[in-house]
């Protein structure tokens, strides 16, 4: 009897275990088996296949609010929807393709009309519904070489150009947050010996220029375009502008009515343009209150030392450019560790380029240590620092960023709550 039991036993362990096996095979074969296409999907892509003249590779926009490369709409207000594709044709152009396709009684797809983009990628696109719908493009290249705004109605099954303008360096905004993106850019003059800053906004009959105004004559070419909001809700763009003698940036006020110059700016500031992170275009973040910051050497006064190491960051208040804060800044080691402001007319910076990294704030007056701060590899090691009373203040990812004060605790403080890595 008892070996019947254990014999019993072992046949349900056994059938147990076979059926979670046989579970585990189907969700192992479900996972690496690609979802199969729609039918809609399949006469969609059949459609594009049959008319290249090469191999099909779908285009997807970088940024926006709408990323698909396949997107089904009414675009000429008829009640049926239309499909529009993003795509590259390796036989017949580099250039990115966009195509509408329009569907035939029995289901399938034919191409209306199609249209080329400047490079092989796009940068944005949107969808703008009304009386006569509009799609926005930003055309662009990977190699980012030159971009083009351009916007379209489809009427008629055909893609009509409304709007065409190449441009250097673009932005998008929404000034009166009403849910509607302004376009800010530069582009070369009419006479191609200058740049003009523009201002587009989007209107029911497609985009229109809202304002135009001339960068500095000196001006030989765009390193950077930003935009943010300063104080008081106004809205401004930062233009980096290369020029003869070096790095300069202009500042201009927008609003629903035009772009306009900050007078507060005449003359320009040597911005340093290495501070703007890279991912998202934006100055290192502030904590103060939000308020977009930009970067300087230049010195909040002629009574400041020069100090090596140190960029000031302004803003505007009340019309008047105003200092922030002022960092000890290391573009090589990616941070910006922001002195008290009293600091700065007793100090000097000491930087030592051993491994690891050592930037050291030093008072000029008695050449005491207000603050010493090491910049460690992300693969190296701190436990010497450590035992030496250095606390980690931050981590980017890459460097570890290992910090001792010998100052009040209020400094101390004000240091840990500003100090930035990009």
């Amino acid at each position: 009897m008892r070996k019947n039991v254990i014999y019993a036993l072992i046949m349900i362990l056994a059938l147990i275990l076979s059926s979670c096996s046989l579970s585990m095979s189907n969700s192992i074969d479900e996972l690496i088996t690609a979802p199969a296409l729609s039918e809609k999907q399949s006469s969609v892509l059949s459609t594009l296949t049959t008319d290249a003249a090469g191999s099909i590779s779908f285009v997807y926009p970088v940024s926006g609010a709408d990323r698909s490369a396949i997107r089904s709409v009414d675009l000429d207000n008829d009640g049926q929807n239309e499909v529009l594709a993003f795509y590259l044709d390796s036989g017949e152009d580099v250039n990115a393709i966009m195509a509408v396709l329009e569907r035939k009684e029995d289901g399938t797809y034919y191409i209306a009309d199609k249209t080329f983009g400047i490079g092989d990628s796009i940068a944005s696109f949107s969808f703008v519904s009304g009386t006569t719908p509009l799609l926005i493009t930003e055309w662009t290249s990977r190699s980012k070489t030159s971009n083009s705004l351009n916007s379209y109605i489809y009427e008629n099954e055909t893609l009509e150009l409304g709007f065409e303008e190449n441009c250097l360096k673009l932005t998008t905004i929404d000034i009166d947050d009403n849910g509607s993106s302004e376009f800010c850019y530069v582009a070369k003059t009419t006479s191609d010996t200058g740049y003009n800053v523009k201002l587009v906004s989007v209107q029911e009959d497609g985009l229109n220029v809202e304002g135009v105004i001339a960068l500095d004559d000196e001006c030989m070419n765009i390193s950077g375009l930003y935009t943010g909001i300063t104080d008081k809700n106004k809205t401004s763009v930062f233009v980096d502008e290369i020029t003869s003698s070096g790095l300069q940036t202009e500042v201009f006020s927008l609003n629903n009515s035009g772009i306009f110059s900050d007078a507060a700016y005449s003359g320009g500031y040597d911005v340093v343009s290495l501070s703007k992170r890279e991912n998202d275009g934006f100055l290192v973040s502030s904590s103060l209150n939000g308020i977009l910051h930009f970067p300087s050497r230049v010195k909040p006064s002629t009574d400041t030392p020069d100090i090596n190491n140190m960029v000031y960051w302004y803003t505007i208040s009340d019309g008047e450019i105003v200092l922030g804060y002022s960092t000890l800044y290391s573009s090589d080691y990616q941070f910006a560790m922001s002195l008290p402001d009293h600091w700065l007319s007793d100090i000097r910076i000491i930087h030592n380029d051993n491994t690891p990294k050592e930037f050291t704030v030093v008072s000029n007056e008695d050449g005491s240590i207000y603050a010493d701060l090491f910049v460690v590899d992300i693969n190296g090691s701190a436990d010497g620092l450590v035992a030496d009373g250095y606390r980690l203040i931050a981590n980017s990812g890459v460097n570890r960023y290992y910090v001792r004060f010998s100052c009040s605790e209020e400094d101390k403080q004000y240091i840990k709550d500003n100090f930035f890595v990009f």
